[in-house]
């Protein structure tokens, strides 16, 4: 077919460097002979997937295991042997790529509703491809981590706010799930919410734009269970995150952090309020920093607001289809944010453009992304986020910084 021609000549996204028959490099301790999956050999489980699936007369009233038995003997036929994969392999593989099919799916009944006369298949088809791939740069776009460009702006911003180095604000929202399957409402449910829960984790910053979210873990947990298993710090780690650099009371550091309430871990990339502040210090400071964690609040609320269905108890099935939905309801909420962002005027952020310059106060930023780290770097890394004796540090230089700079108005 014309189609399939096109995509085996286009490279694949993500397209690993190295080797088939070698492994990942940061998985080079794993198990060897790691195989990847080429955009041909997707090609060909779709084709024997679509064969089985059409058959007419066997069709697919066969066993599971049998069924990816059959697939796998049609795909093996044209595939080397040391490429060659079993029934239980394509099945993972498929269960993994089916909902990439799904979105493309959907782009192609769109197309094909939209036919307009003398359109031949392949012309419905290219426009179905270039619709697919509008999805996923829209997806990429408002559902992203921070470019260079973005750290420095929020930077900035925290600078004004009396936080220098503050990427945002992070904190975790229950939505309820109504049809929570019976078996498993003792993992969902938690004694301060009303039934079982699926946990959203987000960072957000003071225009409410989201940049970061991690959905799906089970109810009964806390902050801190969510933050064990959330990727909010795996660029960092890998080295794949920009570097940044600042001063705060005449110290130097050289990580970003986010305000959190009480319930996170003293960690070097947290930022926690004061508990019954006494002095005037602590109580300017605890001041600040309640008002700008609230972003992520501001968020939550603003999201649930927009969208009726994050306000109602979710009625689907399965965790996954619950995902599919806040992230879409995520990505809505941000394109509204960029569309109105020039419509109201943001605190802090006035003077952005003629404020911000290279004779600035602050120490300058440096930015870059190397290569992925090995794993004693990687460790290392990690040591330095959960530095509890960092974090200390750094709380008290912005305990000092804020009163310097706020502390007047009060005295």
């Amino acid at each position: 077919m014309s189609q399939e021609q096109h995509q085996t000549d286009v490279p694949p996204v993500n397209t690993p460097v190295w080797s088939d028959n070698d492994s990942c490099p940061e998985e080079s301790g794993k198990k060897e002979g790691r195989q990847f999956w080429s955009e041909e050999e997707n090609l060909r489980l779709v084709s024997a997937w679509l064969k089985h699936s059409t058959d007419p007369i066997v069709g697919v009233d066969r066993r599971g295991d049998r069924y990816w038995k059959d697939v796998a003997a049609e795909y093996n036929l044209t595939t080397p042997k040391d490429r060659r994969k079993t029934g239980a392999q394509l099945k993972n593989h498929w269960t993994k790529t089916i909902p990439l099919i799904t979105i493309f799916n959907a782009c192609y009944e769109k197309e094909k509703r939209e036919h307009a006369s003398g359109e031949s298949d392949d012309q419905v088809m290219k426009r179905a491809w270039i619709s697919d791939e509008k999805e996923k740069r829209e997806h990429a776009t408002y559902l992203r981590k921070p470019t260079t460009e973005d750290i420095q702006r929020l930077l900035h911003i925290g600078e004004a706010r009396g936080f220098p180095g503050m990427l945002g604000s992070v904190d975790c929202m229950h939505w309820q799930w109504r049809n929570c399957p019976v078996a498993w409402k003792g993992q969902y449910t938690r004694g301060d919410q009303c039934g079982p829960t699926v946990m959203l984790e987000a960072v957000a910053s003071h225009d409410l734009w989201i940049w970061h979210a991690f959905f799906g873990v089970a109810g009964s947990n806390n902050d801190i269970n969510v933050l064990n298993r959330s990727p909010l710090f795996t660029d960092v780690v890998q080295g794949r995150a920009p570097e940044v650099h600042f001063t705060v009371n005449g110290n130097e550091y050289n990580m970003g952090y986010y305000l959190a309430d009480g319930i996170y871990p003293e960690w070097a990339t947290f930022v926690k309020t004061i508990h019954l502040p006494q002095c005037g210090k602590d109580k300017l400071f605890a001041e600040h920093q309640e008002g700008a964690r609230k972003d992520v609040e501001r968020a939550f609320g603003v999201l649930q607001a927009r969208f009726a269905i994050q306000r109602s108890p979710a009625r689907m099935w399965q965790v996954r289809s619950l995902a599919e939905i806040i992230y879409a309801c995520i990505i809505l909420h941000n394109m509204i944010v960029e569309d109105e962002r020039d419509s109201f005027r943001v605190r802090y952020d006035d003077n952005y453009e003629h404020e911000y310059h290279e004779s600035s106060s602050s120490a300058p930023l440096l930015y870059g992304h190397g290569p992925i780290h090995g794993f004693a770097r990687a460790l290392e890394i990690q040591e330095g986020i959960r530095d509890r004796d960092m974090h200390r540090r750094l709380k008290a230089d912005l305990i000092e910084h804020i009163f310097q700079r706020f502390g007047g108005a009060q005295a």
